[in-house]
């Protein structure tokens, strides 16, 4: 999926408003995301076109925002068709859930009984189904229309919704769970659901083979190697300049930094992120090794396995929120400072500059 809070920072005014309103209705229709991504970029060309030419919004979108966005978007039709090529897919995310699931409950309970009288629960996996089909027909039905109405509520405010939402109806799976109990073998779900998915990513693959000359997925390629994907938050970075502005002029009026040897200071201080970033992450590769090698001299070669995937998937997630988002910061400094060498001007004098068109924009 593209990143439309980055493509709307480079909006203004009612254009920005227009492709909020937008993200919202994608956000709340069963729309796949190769529908989606064509037609936000579709829509951001449009509008950043009409911005760069100085036109009136209203000339563009009309008097009627939302109005404009549901025709905008009219020309999605869920044909047979497209059924079809939909289901093979999303039964394969539901068999992931039901391995999952399953193979967790067999290793728990494996040193009780053997894989053939193995037994697990899926009252839990029926109530996602059953509630994740109830929240996608609220989501689209209810939602969709009360957010075009809304006019105060951004699509921030409705993505807040949208979680409350989820999260409520989690609860009231897991009640639904603890009053139900379906108890069913656990060998034909394990053998069914690795079965199934061996089938779907052989098909697939032989497919793309045939059609791209590789089993590689072509469109998430060149997704993000897109123009579109790698657009920069222009909030986050007029944030960034206006607080490096006021760091300037704190350190100028203690006499601890020149104007122009302010850029070679900030530089100097960005190899110091990158390195400590590379740190950070040989140390946590290091520490999960150890883990796991810790737990492999005591416990069998299953545990070890089962242990090192979820230390590893709970480690990741940790590096992406910590290091991942330090990486990206990290680049929109980086491409600043650049940009300040190459047009040849100081550090604070760019700052300044930058700054002054954003708000005359």
């Amino acid at each position: 999926m593209m990143d439309y809070e980055a493509m709307k920072t480079q909006l203004t005014g009612d254009f920005r408003e227009t492709f909020d309103k937008a993200q919202t209705y994608a956000m709340t229709s069963n729309f796949d995301e190769a529908y989606s991504d064509d037609k936000m970029m579709e829509l951001y060309d449009l509008l950043l076109t009409a911005q760069t030419e100085q036109r009136p919004a209203q000339q563009v979108v009309g008097k009627d925002a939302a109005a404009f966005v549901t025709n905008f978007f009219s020309d999605y039709t869920m044909n047979w068709q497209n059924l079809l090529a939909v289901i093979p897919d999303t039964i394969k995310r539901l068999t992931i859930v039901v391995l999952v699931v399953s193979l967790l409950d067999f290793f728990a309970n494996s040193e009780e009984t053997g894989f053939f009288a193995a037994r697990t629960d899926i009252s839990m996996i029926l109530a996602g189904l059953i509630g994740g089909v109830v929240f996608l027909a609220f989501n689209q039905f209810v939602l969709r229309p009360a957010s075009m109405k809304a006019k105060k509520i951004k699509n921030a405010g409705w993505a807040f919704i949208i979680m409350g939402l989820f999260v409520g109806m989690i609860v009231l799976e897991l009640a639904f769970r603890n009053s139900l109990e379906m108890n069913v073998p656990t060998a034909p779900l394990i053998i069914g659901c690795g079965v199934y998915l061996l089938g779907f990513y052989a098909v697939r693959s032989v497919w793309r083979l045939k059609k791209y000359g590789t089993v590689r997925d072509i469109r998430r390629q060149h997704t993000e190697d897109s123009y579109y994907k790698n657009l920069p938050n222009r909030d986050i970075e007029r944030a960034y300049m206006e607080g490096l502005l006021k760091r300037y002029q704190h350190l100028s009026r203690k006499g601890k930094v020149t104007e122009d040897a302010f850029l070679a200071k900030m530089e100097r201080e960005e190899k110091w992120v990158v390195r400590s970033n590379f740190i950070f992450t040989v140390f946590m590769v290091a520490m999960i090794l150890c883990s796991i090698v810790k737990v492999a001299l005591e416990s069998t070669v299953i545990d070890t396995l089962f242990f090192a995937l979820i230390l590893g998937v709970i480690e990741w997630f940790i590096w992406k929120l910590f290091i991942g988002s330090s990486k990206k910061a990290s680049a929109m400094r980086r491409r600043i400072y650049a940009a300040c060498s190459k047009c040849g001007m100081t550090l604070p004098a760019y700052l300044e500059s930058e700054l002054e068109s954003v708000h005359n924009a």
